[in-house]
């Protein structure tokens, strides 16, 4: 974990899952307000449960950096499946593609 005193980077790695999630909402709250950011560089899978607390994190202002392909790609088909607004949305535009 990094931080300043207005970001916050929460590094993230191995398996995430949903029993993985409290702890994780315990430091995002813990840091509020400033910007908190996920590096996600070693994450090596992750669960539903884990893709759609990323991406209600990603609509609350929760930076994801490093966030491999397939997590990414995931993000856009929960939100277009829950949300039915259309084509998925870019949640990463001008961001390089991570290797999956």
């Amino acid at each position: 974990m990094g931080s300043d005193e207005e970001t916050t980077t929460l590094r993230i790695s191995g398996q995430i899952d949903e029993s993985d999630l409290a702890a994780i909402e315990t430091e995002v709250r813990r840091y509020r307000p400033r910007l908190v950011v996920f590096d996600l560089a070693e994450a090596t899978h992750a669960d539903r449960a884990v893709v759609r607390f990323l991406a209600a994190r990603k609509a609350e202002g929760v930076e994801l950096l490093n966030c491999p392909r397939y997590i990414r790609r995931w993000i856009s088909r929960e939100l277009f499946r829950l949300e039915r607004l259309g084509p998925p949305r870019e949640l990463f535009p001008n961001r390089p593609a991570t290797p999956a």
